[in-house]
């Protein structure tokens, strides 16, 4: 024991130790709050999967997306689209995006896209115009909770 207590003038070392300890407490405190609003974040990021050029190109495996002329990217949980990057893909004819839950009109903004798989993606109405899919030839909606009425065409 280093001798020092409260009886011969140490206490301003136990107040001293005190408030330390309760800086300390509050510290962590703190510090829980922040790791668990940081895990929250990340796990909301984590939740997010994009369908971006990046992607694409990981799924084709090539580097140049004029390179891409058909590309599976079914069944991996994508559910949020980065359409500024789909015009660079000018020769990408055909997709498979089956088991996702992306939104069909994201895909519009493949410039020459003719072929669409698109089962098993939860939607439920769909809208549709000439000039967001002006080469489409063909669009599997199967096995979504589309009915005819839910179809909107606008010309």
């Amino acid at each position: 024991s280093s001798g020092i207590n409260a009886e011969y003038g140490g206490a301003w070392l136990v107040e001293h130790q005190e408030a330390q300890h309760r800086r300390f407490h509050s510290f962590l405190l703190y510090d829980q709050d922040y790791i668990q609003q940081r895990q929250q974040e990340e796990e909301e990021l984590k939740n997010e999967r994009v369908l971006d050029g990046y992607f694409l190109l990981n799924c084709a495996k090539l580097d140049d997306p004029q390179d891409i002329c058909s590309v599976d990217i079914s069944n991996k949980g994508l559910n949020t689209a980065k359409e500024e990057d789909f015009e660079l893909f000018n020769n990408l004819f055909h997709i498979n995006a089956a088991e996702n839950s992306l939104r069909l009109e994201s895909l519009s903004a493949f410039p020459m896209v003719r072929e669409i798989q698109f089962q098993f993606n939860s939607l439920s109405k769909v809208k549709l115009s000439p000039y967001n899919f002006p080469h489409l030839d063909t669009l599997d909606l199967s096995y979504n909770q589309v009915t005819h009425s839910a179809i909107l065409i606008r010309v």
